[in-house]
């Protein structure tokens, strides 16, 4: 049943536009307690980079986790680099740790097009690079399916003065609800301040959220840490809520 599973992943992912697989892959890509490069989105162009991938081999959710996508949001994608050294006793796991690479490495919001990565969803295979690089994010968590979707994010300030940050944006609620109190209920007593954690809904339009949320019906939390605080402490809180949320979607 393994073999036939990746199989299966195999020839999804080789269907996405531009995910075109590591020479050096083969069937038996996913070993315990290790992540490995499942595709290379936009391979052979500056906005290149890798999607990695770890299976349990027991049965339990299936979790994307997304960072980068912004690239003066530096908790994002250093959490999820975090979060390839996590290994859930169950279930899989996939996740894109520097989804703008480019941006990230201008420490800047947009890369150099200009373009807002997270307003450009669902995507177009013949639009602009920003574009190309959502459609084939959108098409990969398309095939893998999975039963949530992880956004890391951060913002300038607190949702106290206007902004988004210590927030968790939910774009589809019903019985996701519950999950989400139980996260914000956990997080706002194992990080205690001042600005407690909260809840907002309708994710902006053609943001990931909003795209996957809507049109896949796939349930995205999109954790805001404010950049007010320190990077440890935003990081720590990244990788805490995602962690939980792992936990919550494994207990199905």
């Amino acid at each position: 049943m393994k073999t036939k599973g990746m199989i299966l992943y195999l020839i999804l992912t080789l269907l996405i536009s531009g995910c075109v697989m590591n020479e050096n892959q083969n069937s038996n890509h996913s070993n315990l307690y290790e992540y490995e490069i499942f595709s290379i989105l936009r391979e052979g162009t500056p906005d290149e980079t890798e999607v990695y991938y770890y299976r349990s081999g027991q049965l339990g959710p299936k979790i994307f986790i997304i960072g980068g996508t912004h690239g003066d949001e530096m908790a994002g994608y250093l959490a999820a680099e975090e979060l390839l050294s996590f290994f859930p006793q169950n279930g899989e796991v996939m996740i894109i740790p520097k989804a703008n690479k480019q941006a990230v490495e201008m420490n800047s919001r947009k890369s150099e097009n200009n373009i807002d990565l997270n307003r450009s969803y669902p995507g177009r295979h013949d639009g602009n690079e920003m574009e190309i690089l959502s459609h084939e994010i959108f098409s990969v968590i398309e095939a893998y399916s999975p039963d949530v979707v992880i956004d890391l994010h951060e913002s300038l300030d607190f949702y106290t003065n206007g902004r988004l940050g210590n927030s968790i944006i939910l774009g589809i609620e019903g019985e996701h609800m519950l999950k989400l109190l139980s996260l914000l209920e956990y997080i706002n007593e194992v990080e205690t301040e001042e600005i407690e954690f909260t809840f907002f809904g309708n994710p902006p339009t053609h943001s990931l959220n909003e795209s996957v949320s809507n049109l896949l019906k796939i349930p995205v939390y999109t954790i805001e840490t404010c950049r007010e605080n320190s990077i440890e402490k935003r990081v720590r809180q990244q990788v805490l809520l995602a962690k939980k949320i792992i936990e919550l979607y494994g207990k199905e």
